[in-house]
């Protein structure tokens, strides 16, 4: 029977009555019988005529892309914008259409009203949702306005617009005003706030919805609410939307006062899902090998994470078309009334692109309706007139699941056509400078001394064979090199055994998840940290944390890319340890510095309001465990404060408490943990250890386990005794060079390039020995975190990361003697159907509704020991349920997958209880 706050995940089953062969790249266009031969780092790189592939580099730079829509009815958008009183006189003011990869795809010159006013019509695709900027004409240094500088509109000086939203459901006047210009900007004190919640017609509170206004895309929190201050007063137009279109676009006018809150609320309704399937026919001179793609400006093509108050396509994230002849073929769920921008590529969203016979981007648009649902569309051409080929093929060293990508100006994912051979085709430019990468850059990039190179005066289509010698950081030999002590048996017991995740994020690396998942799974990993980060946009002269990237540079993936990061490693069974960090990269000030009360109340609001929406994220995730991000550095010199701090920690674990039903971990010092009280209010308390031995760096694994032995006996069995709780390390660190064993946090920081650090994978495998040895016998210890574990394989790194190196080992075979957390699950007495015990109840499956749309959702029944029904309830596939039992105790109920239909005259559903 499950003990509390046990974790558990069983399907229930209620029984009813009764070659590899790659293509041949075939020829194109010749140029004679040219055969060219050159060295570069010691490969061998051949130049011949063969033809076909595609990659472009960029847009032709004397042309603007131009938007092929389809025709509908167009509807006028008349636009009216105040400017600042102190823009120069006599320049005029331009309305810029911007497509989604945020390059302006028509200008036009606006009429003067009067000094302050200026109005433009604009015919537009009726439903279309635009974008748009101000400006007041080209710098110099940016003529195709392609970058965030130069004379544009500007919000604030730390807030920058790229571009706004106008929703075109019907004629329609929009009035903006222009606050700042990027190059002119003077100090006001007129501004307003705008605040207030986006729900839904349950009065539900939609998370992560974008509410755009005066150029700043805010992104709403757990309860639906956003809050901006310092928009210019007068009337604003509003556009509300969501990333996947799940919900119909909105729009609204508001006016805002000077030196005042205005408080707007908005009802959003649902759209509906509409299966759209694109077929496209490609020219008879698409590369064989290729798989083409699309880009576009919604999130099921890429456009998935908002940086610095723009939302951009990604080049590694698209819709992936299969391959049926000539005719390429995807089925995408989109939502109905969403506009959806978009390119075919065989590269990214602006290189390889199909385009016009001028060599602009072709880029075409619709909007999503409940019929028209089939796209039959034919791509015209890759290559503009009498634009070359340049087909670079490589072959890469054997192994590894992650893509192989060409990287120049930039970089591109090429396409696989055999094994460890990769290929892309690049047309109207011949690179003269660039290199391999494995899944990143530029972690992953080749190891060569210097650039490749194309020779530019060579004319005609070619092709170029490469050979990738090795890659950076990768030797498959080095785990060999350590040979470990006969294992420990462990004291039977529940323990965490899991890694953390790299911290570095940016939306390309999501496909390297899966992959990396599946080696952790391998390893006998059980529970995987998942960072969870939120950025502080400012300390000084107030602390403010951002849920969306507005001022700072983003620094973890969003909440979108989070859900998907965690249903990945669902599906490779790994438990999911949501890792929320606060943190406060590229901002000035020190959080840690003394503040005054009003600074002070204000952090505590910020804390609050990160903390909970941490914990309505790892609900919606069903996350096992959330960790309560780390506040060691908040030693209070003053008394008041500290015990203020401590008291307002645990109202606020509470409120987290009441959202979230899983198991809740710190992250933080062992300092913190000996200081606070609240510490006493969670699951576990996770420590940190980047110690310091103070022994040889030498020293044998025996002399390793002494000192470990000793500082977890006088230090973190201390923390265990204090709280009356398990010690969990969430964060066991130590890099992979010499020295290791005597760190400091920093040892392993931009160290990779720096000759005088010596590599040593055995010293940082002989630490992570010792310490489990010793963890085999501590019973108040229970479960240890890998720190820092990388997306692809660099055995020669010299960080913390232990993947494919020894130390990886040494952690899979101490992993693998541990019972996991959640294994102790009994079945139901023998006179009920087979059900989940759970406390001092049991959860039967009763039966499954009547698959819609493919999916079943499950009937549950809660029975107490004496098979008294006590709740019964629906619950749907990736939804949950919150019971309170007559004792008091809270459960959550969360149903992954159900069979569609009745199965063979069964039916079974995956369902977990967290309590």
């Amino acid at each position: 029977m499950l003990k509390n706050a046990a974790i558990a995940s069983i399907i229930i089953l209620v029984l009813l009555l009764g070659c590899t062969q790659g293509p041949v790249i075939p020829l194109n266009k010749s140029v004679g019988n040219l055969t060219l031969v050159f060295n570069i780092s010691n490969d061998s790189v051949l130049i011949q005529d063969i033809d076909n592939e595609t990659v472009e580099e960029q847009v032709d730079e004397a042309e603007e892309p131009k938007v092929e829509v389809a025709k509908e009815s167009k509807v006028t958008l008349t636009f009216n914008v105040n400017i600042p009183e102190y823009t120069p006189p006599n320049e005029k003011i331009y309305l810029v259409l911007k497509d989604f990869t945020n390059y302006q795809k028509q200008r036009i010159e606006m009429s003067k009203v009067d000094d302050r006013n200026w109005r433009a019509d604009v015919k537009v695709e009726k439903g279309s949702l635009v974008r748009y900027v101000y400006d007041r004409g080209l710098h110099a240094d940016d003529p195709y306005n392609k970058f965030p500088r130069g004379k544009k509109e500007s919000f604030s000086k730390d807030v920058q617009i790229t571009f706004r939203y106008a929703y075109a459901g019907n004629d329609v006047t929009i009035n903006d005003a222009v606050a700042d210009w990027e190059d002119i900007q003077a100090s006001r004190n007129d501004s307003g706030t705008f605040e207030g919640y986006v729900k839904d017609s349950e009065n539900k509170a939609i998370v992560d919805a974008t509410v755009s206004i005066a150029g700043v895309h805010l992104g709403t929190d757990y309860e639906g609410r956003f809050k901006l201050a310092g928009i210019t007063p007068g009337m604003q137009n509003v556009v509300i939307t969501t990333n996947d279109g799940s919900y119909k676009y909105h729009t609204q006018e508001v006016g805002i006062k000077s030196a005042e809150k205005t408080n707007v609320n908005f009802t959003l309704e649902k759209s509906r899902k509409i299966n759209v399937v694109f077929n496209v026919e490609v020219p008879e001179d698409t590369p064989k090998y290729a798989n083409v793609r699309i880009f576009g400006n919604v999130e099921q093509l890429g456009s998935v994470q908002w940086y610095r108050n723009a939302l951009y396509a990604e080049n590694m994230r698209f819709a992936a078309m299969n391959k049926s002849g000539n005719v390429f073929t995807v089925n995408l769920e989109l939502y109905e009334g969403s506009y959806v921008e978009y390119v075919y590529s065989l590269g990214s969203s602006t290189l390889l692109t199909e385009v016009k016979d001028s060599g602009s981007s072709l880029i075409r648009s619709f909007v999503v309706d409940s019929q028209s649902n089939i796209k039959n569309e034919k791509i015209g051409g890759w290559r503009a007139q009498n634009q070359d080929a340049t087909s670079l093929i490589v072959s890469v060293p054997s192994g590894g699941e992650e893509p192989v990508l060409f990287v120049s100006n930039g970089y591109v994912q090429m396409h696989k056509y055999a094994d460890e051979r990769w290929a892309l085709t690049i047309y109207g430019y011949k690179p003269d400078a660039y290199y391999f990468a494995r899944g990143m850059v530029p972690d992953g990039r080749e190891l060569v001394s210097e650039k490749r190179g194309v020779k530019t005066d060579v004319g005609g289509d070619i092709s170029i064979t490469n050979i990738v010698s090795s890659w950076v950081w990768l030797d498959s030999a080095i785990v060999l090199n350590y040979t470990m002590k006969p294992l420990i048996t462990p004291k039977a017991r529940n323990f965490v055994n899991g890694v953390t995740l790299k911290e570095e994020y940016t939306p390309d690396y999501l496909p390297l998840y899966s992959s990396t998942f599946k080696r952790l799974k391998a390893n006998n990993v059980s529970w995987v940290g998942i960072p969870l980060l939120w950025q502080m946009s400012s300390i000084e002269p107030m602390p403010e944390i951002e849920f969306r990237s507005i001022k700072n540079y983003p620094i973890g993936p969003s909440i979108s890319d989070i859900k998907k990061i965690v249903r990945e490693a669902r599906e490779k069974d790994l438990k999911v340890i949501l890792h929320s960090q606060i943190v406060a990269r590229n901002t000035k000030g020190n959080i840690a510095e003394p503040h005054d009360d009003e600074w002070f109340d204000k952090y505590l609001e910020e804390l609050e309001r990160t903390l909970v929406f941490n914990a309505v994220i790892a609900n919606e995730t069903n996350a096992e465990m959330l960790v309560i991000p780390r506040n060691g550095h908040l030693q209070f010199k003053n008394p008041t404060y500290k015990s203020k701090f401590d008291t307002r920690m645990q109202n606020i674990l509470d409120k987290v408490r009441a959202r979230y039903y899983g198991k809740l971990i710190s992250d933080d010092s062992y300092e913190a943990a000996m200081s606070y009280e609240y510490f006493k209010k969670l699951d576990y308390v996770g420590l940190y250890w980047f110690e310091r031995l103070n022994i040889r760096n030498d020293a044998s694994l025996e002399e390793i386990e002494v000192a470990i032995n000793g500082l977890l006996n006088s230090k973190y069995k201390e923390v265990s005794l204090r709280n009356n709780k398990s010690v969990v390390i969430t964060q066991f660190a130590y890099a992979s060079v010499d020295g290791s064993i005597n760190q400091v946090p920093e040892i392993a920081e931009n160290l990779e390039d720096n000759a005088n650090v010596k590599l040593d994978v055995e010293e940082q495998a002989r630490v992570y020995e010792a310490f489990l040895r010793v963890v085999a016998d501590k019973e108040w210890l229970n479960g240890s975190l890998a720190f820092n574990y990388g997306l692809i394989d660099q055995p020669e790194g010299k960080s913390f990361d232990i993947r494919a190196k020894p130390a990886e080992v040494v952690l899979s075979n101490y992993y693998s003697l541990y019972e996991d957390e959640g294994k102790n699950l009994t079945q139901a007495k023998e006179n009920r159907i087979p059900g989940l015990d759970f406390a001092d109840y049991t959860l039967v499956l009763l039966d499954l509704t009547v698959p819609s749309d493919g999916i079943s959702c499950a009937s549950l029944g809660i029975y107490s020991k004496q098979d008294e029904l006590l709740q019964q309830v629906k619950v749907c596939p990736g939804e949950s349920y919150s019971w309170i039992a007559p004792d008091g105790r809270r459960f959550r109920i969360v149903v992954y997958d159900t069979s569609p239909g009745y199965l063979l005259r069964s039916i079974w559903a995956e369902v977990a209880v967290f309590g």
